[in-house]
């Protein structure tokens, strides 16, 4: 039964009516980048449409740590009418950075109103996507105003950073470098304890195996008291709030509250298994991205069943 007489409307629907194609596609035309940054640079890639513009671009700021190889189902299934722009935050091992560089929330979102000038993305003229980690900059960007785009979708957004408290606490102000190396064997077995979802769980040994751990330890000591429930009340653009499986980092409970800590934003459900995660992310972005009356019409308030 669905509630509030919203549209049940199933996820391989979705997928069929606005999943793009394969992430080689994009991949194989795309356009690597080093974008200047006030202390360093950060990587992002341009991936133009391959037909007819149609729709909003879309910025795309991932989850935390892994490069673009992690990323390919989302990518893909992007529709290839739409201009897509794949931005790495600071984080990740692909940024080149002085020693006094912060990695501090509003920082690393600054990186990313950066990179959409770099693309000459104009002011309400594209679409912000962030998932976890990428969600949680993507919503202290607007909220400080350097990222003005017209629609911003936070999917399964981070509430806090995901990194156990103890280690914030008690491990990381003390670790250097060399622990650091010593201990990944043994923090990779902590971060995937009773991970069961096959595709979350390859996909996080491989950004543990390919971190950079420095730059990881800077970034939690500097972001270990952010919280979005103090980001999200500033924000003052159309948000959607998106909310896919629920698994060991993504507490399917929390993204209601989250919704309504944001003035005016919407709350989208889409419960589907682990393995469909990825592509739903891009699906529902090119939905919004491709006509805003059809999105609006189709999705806003909507349920989307897995079945």
């Amino acid at each position: 039964m669905v509630a509030n007489g919203a549209t049940e409307i199933s996820a391989p629907e979705i997928l069929a009516r606005y999943a793009g194609g394969a992430a080689s596609s994009r991949l194989d035309r795309s356009e690597r980048r080093s974008i200047p940054v006030p202390d360093g640079a950060v990587t992002a890639y341009s991936m133009p449409a391959a037909v007819a513009r149609r729709g909003l671009p879309i910025v795309y700021v991932p989850g935390w740590g892994g490069t673009i190889e992690g990323f390919y189902d989302v990518i893909g299934s992007i529709d290839e009418a739409i201009d897509l722009f794949y931005v790495e935050t600071r984080e990740k091992r692909s940024s080149t950075l002085g020693p006094r560089a912060r990695f501090t929330m509003d920082r690393i979102a600054a990186d990313v109103g950066y990179a959409a000038e770099h693309f000459g993305l104009a002011d309400n003229g594209y679409l912000l996507l962030g998932s976890s980690y990428g969600a949680a900059v993507a919503a202290q960007g607007v909220a400080d105003g350097v990222l003005r785009p017209a629609l911003t979708i936070l999917y399964d957004p981070m509430p806090r950073l995901w990194i156990p408290r103890w280690v914030l606490k008690c491990l990381a102000p003390v670790a250097n470098e060399s622990l650091l190396a010593a201990l990944r064997p043994a923090l990779k077995r902590i971060v995937l304890a009773g991970m069961r979802e096959r595709t979350q769980r390859g996909r996080a040994a491989r950004f543990i195996d390919a971190a950079d751990l420095a730059k990881w330890r800077a970034a939690a000591l500097a972001l270990r008291e952010w919280d979005i429930f103090t980001v999200g009340p500033r924000v003052d653009s159309p948000v959607v709030v998106v909310n896919g499986c629920t698994d060991r980092f993504h507490d399917g409970a929390i993204y209601p509250r989250i919704a309504r800590a944001i003035p005016g934003s919407g709350f989208l459900r889409v419960p589907v298994p682990e393995s469909r995660r990825e592509r739903l992310i891009g699906a529902v972005a090119t939905a919004y991205a491709l006509d805003c009356s059809i999105s609006t019409r189709v999705l806003e308030g909507t349920i989307l069943s897995a079945e």
